[in-house]
């Protein structure tokens, strides 16, 4: 009796648990816009895009999702530590780099709920 249950547990090594499934957790959003150069204030807009189909050469070749990848890790690490200027700093650049303007100002969003607002980026220079 004592081999079957061995094998069983070998077995069961080799299934995947999907437990990790039922789990979900909030997602924050990292939005900009464009600052007001003749009074007209931009819309806010989502600058870590969420990837749609995909090609098969993706699969050994994809810089694109692996930057994006990056992007959305470094905006979890300042959800969870806000205060830490280095994560400041990075989302900012994330921010500068989508863009692509001098003058912007981006949030971070948790549940729908603005957690984080920058100062204008002429006040953070």
């Amino acid at each position: 009796m004592k081999t079957a249950s061995v094998w069983l547990q070998l077995f069961r090594a080799l299934i995947p648990s999907w437990r990790f499934f039922n789990d979900t957790m909030t997602v924050a959003v990292l939005e900009g816009r464009k600052l007001p150069v003749d009074g007209q204030t931009e819309s806010w807009i989502p600058l870590l895009p969420k990837r749609g189909q995909r090609a098969f050469y993706e699969l050994f070749y994809n810089p694109r999702d692996t930057i994006l990848f990056a992007s959305h890790a470094a905006l979890e690490q300042f959800v969870t530590d806000p205060k830490s200027l280095t994560s400041q700093k990075l989302i900012e650049s994330l921010a500068r780099d989508y863009l692509t303007t001098p003058q912007f100002e981006f949030r971070v969003l948790l549940d729908g709920e603005e957690i984080y607002r920058s100062r204008s980026s002429e006040q953070l220079h």
